[in-house]
């Protein structure tokens, strides 16, 4: 079936061949950043949680908090969300009280996380200032 008269059928007519090809503005540099930094830090926050738990020790109470604000922000910034600098505020201040408890914890996993965090809340201030 020819794709026209499949997406007709779909009731996009003829307009939906331009509106298939669209994609989405790049974003600046500062959510570019932001969107990388949150990743990298969601990430350092489940390997932290996962290597305080094969280590047997407590850590920090707030990575899995601060891993879920992380995966949230780099997303509402990837969409272009109105929610996006507000998201970015919030991951601020949760990535920072996250690097505070990770250092109180003392572990290597835990002082790397809190130097992904402290990054991450660098790149959000950049981000929403």
């Amino acid at each position: 079936m020819l794709r026209r008269s499949f997406l007709s059928m779909l009731g996009f007519g003829v307009i939906a061949a331009p509106l298939v090809n669209l994609s989405a503005a790049e974003p600046s540099g500062a959510e570019a950043a932001c969107i990388a930094e949150c990743k990298k830090c969601a990430k350092e926050c489940a390997t932290c949680i996962q290597c305080c738990k094969e280590e047997g020790h407590k850590g920090c109470a707030l990575c899995p908090t601060c891993e879920k604000m992380c995966l949230v922000c780099a997303a509402l910034c990837e969409s272009e969300s109105p929610l996006s600098k507000d998201a970015c505020k919030l991951c601020e201040q949760v990535c920072l009280a996250c690097a505070k408890g990770c250092r109180a914890a003392g572990s290597d996993c835990c002082k790397a996380c809190a130097e992904r965090c402290e990054k991450c809340a660098a790149a959000c201030k950049a981000c929403h200032s």
